[in-house]
């Protein structure tokens, strides 16, 4: 128990050190003046005594050191007193201490930030019971390359009631449309999730108020039930606890809400405000129990000790089976693919995050070399001082740890500054990366972000504070140190320094390439020809209540109403619909068949996209007709069926044969192609066209339908979307209309998360860029300095100001250049990890190698400029008379 006593002591010591010293100076004058009594006693004069006394008792200041050590606290007070003496020092030289401390703080805080985010949505596992039994199930048809299809409600039940590996299957989707709830102010539509009943026993969650739904409730009659989320609960009730047991009205029939789930639960995405029980949709609507009516996907969990790779195995053989049993519905889909759910939820995102982070780690390199020049070069000012300290008995040690004190206070304050920044910076990344970002809600400054900040608190302090502490004890202590003459440290800091800058220099330029790299990937994919004119076009999406417009007639009479309108405003030129207007989803798959021209057999994929459109879409958004013609009044619901494909159908199905007149076996019966038009960007603009048919929304109605409505030369498509709302608005008040934006908005949209990746990568680059010439500008500034005498001698023996220049800016590019090269050697071995990310760009672009160097290259000279200048201003007469 000797230990604990030790440090009982030495706490006791920290805490009531005051004391303690007062008992031991008292100790020590009591001491003294017994002695000087002695000696009084033996007639020596009172003022001799004392000072003989004195003498004897020896320095006062080495017994306070001995009585430390003794009592084992010698340590801290002499770490007590570096810390003062930083302070001190730090408020002689406030520029370089916040410089130091701020630098740190960015690196710190960004790395811990870019940390936060790769933590939260890669690494920490989901917020359910046994995260690691959750997957994600499709149905597969290897034979045509389809590794993860919809599945169907009859082909659920019986994948789930002939696995074992499988515990717990679960089906969602977020089709048929968002439902319409009334009765509680304006009529909204609100997004949500179709599910099966065992949808909430998968994640194992329980409600945060009420229940959740259950297998008991997905019945006819007992089916009628919602859940809500926690955000939508505070937003639209108020956060009324009373609401759960009421009666909703959705879509015009009545709900119960049983339950409100806690805020963390978000899934399929933090978009979900509402889950409803799939038997609950129509079947008039999507006629679910219908096994080749595929649409919804599965999320399940895994027996105890069962693997995925035994769930795998299990799947494919139950979809043999019933393969061979339904030929008709069923024969291509002979597989299954399963995956752990949190590697479907990243996906993409992986490579993105792990690049920001590794990129901001580069960031923190460059910041703790730069720090690290800077306590150099401070050293290099403090050699007579610590020269002095070793000259009076300082021992190599106890320098070290002087000056490792002070780099360890730079280096705590910048860990201060990083949680700081960190907190911010996790803030505004959630604020700005909901939706864009899986599992971004859960993005924050943790326990582990709070460690990760400490433990690069620590470890910069040592990778900054070393070299300079260790450099600065092991200047000599001669006369050279003491005159202020330049010494062996100076020409080896000046040495290491320069080091440093190449280091910072060649991680910029790897920093560099990479971000140049993704920003001519988002020029690639911004110059994509979307395949139609994204200017001057409004769009309107909406659903049709089923409820109150229950049949194709009243339907199609409210659809009508609304087109006659908006074609009647005055600022309109054209105007059509679409089942999902560009780059809001894809269309429904459609298998078909083109008699005498593409009879695929049974094993080919012979699926096309099938897009629902009417009036006139094609002349709204500008798509041309290619050959044949659009749909017209010809094509109304008593003409003969009839569709228009595209140029991607046309090149991938028939290259080689006239397609218009053309007759098509679809599932619905037979068709006749009457034209192609050009190829659209369905899905985004870096997916390529899918082979598409077109058919007209007069002769296969839709309720969900996105309205496009092409307007006159300098009218503003904002303005006439807010006016098409009006319209929906004033013929039925009821009806609520989903979005209004223009078409060079929605675009936007498809472009926000590249967009921000390629700012991300590019802001941390340009930062790198900076920090590297920082680092530069600071040694060559320190050089010029230290050269003062040098140069003042050569413009005395005639060098002219541009030789000066000349070798100043020589003395600082050098080290740059040698960084450049290796940089970009450098980033030539590692461009492949971002091949992933790039669009129409080969990783090895020289373009942008040569911007990343040019970049640095000017940077370097703008960092050498105003030392060179100061250089050649030097008056050689007073340099000459100072030295």
């Amino acid at each position: 128990m000797g230990w604990m006593r030790r440090w009982l002591r030495r706490i006791r010591y920290l805490v009531f050190r005051s004391s303690e010293e007062r008992e031991m100076e008292e100790e020590m004058r009591l001491h003294i003046e017994l002695e000087a009594e002695d000696l009084i006693r033996q007639g020596i004069a009172p003022r001799v005594a004392r000072r003989r006394a004195l003498l004897a008792f020896g320095g006062v200041d080495r017994h306070r050191e001995a009585v430390r050590e003794a009592r084992g606290v010698l340590w801290l007070d002499q770490l007590r007193q570096d810390v003062e003496f930083a302070f001190r020092s730090f408020r002689r030289s406030p520029g370089f201490a916040i410089g130091a401390v701020l630098l740190l703080g960015v690196g710190i805080g960004a790395t811990t930030t870019a940390f936060s985010v790769v933590n939260a949505v890669v690494l920490k596992p989901l917020p359910y019971p046994a995260p690691e039994e959750l997957v994600r199930v499709w149905p597969a048809a290897p034979e045509t390359g389809a590794l993860r299809r919809t599945f169907s409600v009859p082909d659920f039940r019986d994948w789930r009631d002939g696995s074992r590996a499988l515990d717990q299957l679960a089906l969602y989707s977020d089709l048929p449309g968002a439902p319409v709830l009334t009765g509680y102010g304006e009529p909204e539509e609100v997004p949500s999730v179709y599910v099966s009943g065992e949808f909430f026993d998968v994640f194992g969650v329980e409600a945060a108020l009420g229940r959740t739904l259950a297998p008991r409730d997905d019945v006819e009659g007992f089916n009628r039930v919602v859940v809500v989320s926690h955000d939508y609960w505070t937003r639209r009730f108020g956060g009324d606890p009373a609401v759960v047991g009421r009666t909703l009205t959705i879509d015009e029939q009545p709900f119960e809400l049983v339950g409100v789930m806690p805020p963390e639960f978000a899934y399929p995405n933090a978009s979900a405000d509402m889950w409803v029980l799939i038997s609950t949709i129509p079947q008039e609507s999507i006629p679910t129990e219908r096994r080749f009516v595929r649409f919804l996907f599965a999320v399940g969990r895994l027996a105890p000790g069962a693997t995925i790779e035994q769930a795998d195995e299990e799947l494919d053989a139950l979809a043999t089976g019933l393969a061979e049993r339904l030929p008709d519905t069923n024969r291509q889909l002979t597989a299954a693919t399963v995956d752990p759910l949190l590697d479907v939820m990243v996906g993409n995102a992986r490579r993105s995050l792990w690049l920001s982070l590794v990129s901001v780690g580069l960031i923190l390199l460059i910041t703790c070399a730069n720090v690290a020049g800077l306590l150099l070069a401070r050293v290099g000012e403090r050699r007579a001082e610590l020269a002095v300290r070793i000259s009076l008995g300082a021992g190599r040690g106890r320098v070290v740890r002087q000056l490792m004190t002070e780099s360890s206070v730079i280096g705590l304050l910048g860990g201060g500054v990083g949680l700081l920044v960190a907190a911010a910076g996790s803030t505004a990344v959630v604020r700005l990366a909901t939706g864009l970002l899986p599992r971004a809600t859960e993005i924050g400054l943790d326990g582990t972000g709070f460690a990760l900040a400490v433990v690069l608190a620590v470890a910069t302090t040592l990778a900054v504070g070393t070299v300079p502490a260790l450099r600065g004890a092991g200047d000599g202590s001669g006369a050279r140190a003491l005159t202020g003459a330049r010494g062996p440290l100076s020409r080896r800091s000046s040495s290491v320094r320069r080091a440093l800058v190449g280091a910072e220099v060649a991680l910029s330029v790897v920093v560099l390439v990479g971000a140049s790299l993704l920003v001519r990937s988002f020029a690639q994919l911004q110059s994509v020809d979307p395949g139609f004119d994204t200017d001057g076009v409004a769009t309107m999406t909406m659903t049709i209540s089923g409820e109150r417009y229950p049949d194709r007639e009243t339907y199609m009479q409210f659809y009508r109403a609304i087109m006659e309108r908006i074609e009647r405003m005055p600022e309109v030129e054209a105007v059509g619909s679409l089942r999902q207007i560009p780059f809001r989803g894809a269309g429904e798959s459609v298998d078909f068949s083109i008699p005498g021209v593409y009879e695929p057999d049974p094993a080919e994929a012979r699926s096309s996209q099938y897009i629902h459109v009417g009036g006139e879409a094609f002349a709204a958004l500008g798509v041309p007709v290619l050959r044949g013609r659009s749909f017209d009044v010809r094509d109304g619901p008593d003409g003969p069926p009839r569709l228009v494909v595209n140029e991607a159908f046309q090149r991938r199905f028939a290259p080689d044969t006239p397609l218009v007149g053309r007759t098509v076996t679809l599932g619905s019966g037979e068709a006749e192609i009457i034209g192609v038009v050009g190829d659209i960007h369905q899905r985004s603009l870096d997916t390529p066209p899918d082979a598409t048919i077109y058919v007209h929304q007069e002769q296969e109605p839709r309720i969900g339908m996105g309205f496009v409505a092409r307007v006159a030369p300098g009218i503003d498509p904002t303005e006439a979307a807010g006016a098409m709302r009006r319209i929906v608005a004033g013929i039925d008040g009821d009806q609520p209309v989903t979005e209004v934006a223009s078409m060079r908005a929605v675009l936007g949209d498809t472009l926000v998360r590249p967009r921000m990746l390629t700012s991300l990568i590019a802001g941390v680059g340009l930062l790198a860029a900076v920090l590297a010439a920082v680092g530069l500008y600071g040694v060559i500034a320190t050089l010029v300095r230290q050269q003062r005498r040098e140069v003042g001698l050569r413009m005395a023996l005639g060098a002219d100001r541009p030789r000066v220049v000349r070798h100043v800016v020589h003395e600082g590019m050098a080290p740059a250049f040698a960084g450049i090269a290796i940089g970009l050697v450098a980033a030539a071995s590692l461009v492949r990890a971002v091949e992933p990310l790039l669009f129409g760009i080969d990783p090895y672009d020289p373009m942008a190698f040569v911007a990343a160097a040019a970049i640095v290259t000017l940077f370097a000279l703008a960092a050498c400029a105003a030392p060179a200048a100061r250089a050649s201003r030097l008056e050689p007469a007073r340099v000459l008379r100072e030295d």
